[in-house]
């Protein structure tokens, strides 16, 4: 059953006046994003005399709400009747069905059921829907849907040079699968909107157990080109070959929020930043993920060049990845980079936290790769404590700036405090250790005791219990070998 309510336009067209058509045109925006729209009487009224009719523009004749499965028997039939700026609610437990949105500007909204249960778009359980929810060349406020077990090559949810917003909803167990000449990308959703200026969103979503095998890249996310911002997402168990969780192949933008927790893949267990200009994480927690090389994170890429028997390689200098205020705890790389790796190309790390991480071969907290090439990964007021790996004892591997307030060290707790920078010109070096040394040997000339006075500062007491002693100073000693 269709319930076509657009009967009578022509009717109603024909009797509005020039002006007001003219200045319904004047206003010239669109109104489409705005969540809720009016409710009031249907579209068209009764017309008695040419006194009664409205305005054009007063009639709000391009907004309208579409009932699905009132209305319409599926979410295609709406969307095929729908025009700009329509809003279509989803009223079912369960879709079992995929669509199409092209050239069209709408909102889709899932009607939460009892208990609070999205709207289902795919399969509950055992059984795969082959094709997914795909946008062409519109603008789409999608939310309030639960999207699962959908088997695509182009993932649950294909953004083709559109611009999509994206909120509350779920991805569970979708997968992207190779199809003829494309490589798997995108599990719950594949990005490519080159052409777009606007930025699209994805706030407030859940991404669980989506995957991109088999060579494929962003177990959950895919952005292939385009800006797209990701918010109060949460990633776990999601699967791929580079990106367990996102990947950004190319385009930019800003990951806040987000919590990455036990994704795997080869390269980038949480995110893999492969070609993508720029990117900022902000307030970002990645919690035992895992990869082979970047437990948590892997950001950058190279291009060697072979010449002879020699080879060079040249880091994008467009590439840029900015931490701030994140978390690294319990990833693990089987190679190198168990906190996160990183290629050259003008990273920042600001106010970031690195602890429990685990590599097997070196870097365990940070790895950075062919630093002797170019030297631009910056650090400041970076913990980086208490991070294992098998093969080296240093919390880093590879060179950087040091912008100072940094404090890398095997303890954690007030240790990484910069309890160890004892004249606070953010490096932990052989001054830090003099201080600390002849401070005890003055103690021991003055007072006749190691032990700290009560009440005074006892500036070279880096480990706070009291005394001036050989474990202060060895702990900074042992700080400098160690790096």
């Amino acid at each position: 059953m269709q319930c076509n309510h657009r009967t009578g336009t022509l009717a109603l067209g024909l009797l509005v006046s020039l002006s007001s058509l003219n200045g319904f045109e004047a206003q010239g925006q669109s109104h489409f994003f705005n969540a809720d729209l009016p409710s009031g009487p249907s579209r068209f009224e009764e017309v008695g005399s040419m006194a009664s009719l409205k305005p054009f523009r007063e009639v709000d004749s391009f907004k309208q709400k579409l009932l699905v499965p009132s209305e319409y028997d599926s979410i295609q039939d709406a969307v095929d009747a729908a025009r700009d700026g329509d809003t279509i609610l989803v009223d079912q437990s369960h879709a079992l069905e995929s669509f199409m949105v092209h050239n069209k500007d709408l909102i889709i909204r899932g009607v939460p059921q009892e208990g609070g249960e999205l709207p289902l778009i795919g399969q509950y359980v055992d059984t795969d829907l082959s094709q997914g929810v795909s946008v062409y060349r519109s603008t789409l406020v999608i939310e309030g849907f639960r999207f699962a077990n959908i088997r695509s090559s182009q993932g649950a949810l294909d953004v083709d040079h559109s611009e999509v917003h994206v909120r509350n909803c779920e991805f569970i167990g979708n997968a992207a699968v190779s199809g003829g000449s494309r490589a798997a990308q995108g599990g719950a959703i594949s990005f490519n909107s080159p052409a777009k200026r606007n930025k699209s969103t994805v706030t407030g979503c859940r991404f669980e157990s989506n995957s991109a095998k088999w060579g494929g890249k962003g177990g959950a996310i895919y952005v292939q080109s385009g800006w797209l911002d990701i918010e109060e997402c949460e990633f776990a168990l999601n699967e791929a070959d580079e990106g367990g969780a996102v990947c950004y192949a190319g385009g930019q933008g800003t990951l806040a929020d987000c919590y990455f927790n036990g994704n795997g893949a080869w390269k980038g267990g949480g995110l893999r930043m492969l070609g993508a200009t720029s990117l900022q994480l902000v307030s970002c927690e990645f919690i035992g993920n895992r990869a082979d090389f970047g437990g948590g994170l892997h950001a950058g890429n190279v291009v060697r060049r072979i010449t002879g028997s020699r080879y060079t390689i040249s880091p994008p200098a467009t590439q840029s990845c900015t931490l701030r205020s994140c978390t690294f705890r319990f990833n693990t790389a089987w190679g190198e980079g168990g906190g996160a790796y990183l290629v050259q190309g003008g990273h920042y790390m600001f106010q970031c936290e690195f602890e429990s991480n685990e590599a097997s071969w070196s870097g365990p907290a940070l790895f950075i790769e062919d630093a002797y090439v170019r030297s631009t990964t910056r650090l400041h007021a970076t913990t980086m404590c208490q991070n294992f790996a098998t093969y080296s004892t240093s919390q880093i591997m590879g060179d950087y700036v040091d912008e100072g307030a940094n404090c890398i060290s095997q303890l954690c707790g007030e240790m990484c405090e910069n309890r160890l920078d004892l004249n606070g010109d953010g490096y932990i070096d052989w001054t830090d250790w003099s201080i600390c040394y002849n401070a005890m040997i003055t103690l021991l000339h003055t007072t006749g005791s190691n032990e700290c006075l009560w009440g005074d500062a006892c500036e070279g007491d880096v480990n706070d219990d009291g005394v001036i002693d050989r474990l202060d100073w060895t702990l900074i000693q042992g700080h400098i070998y160690g790096h």
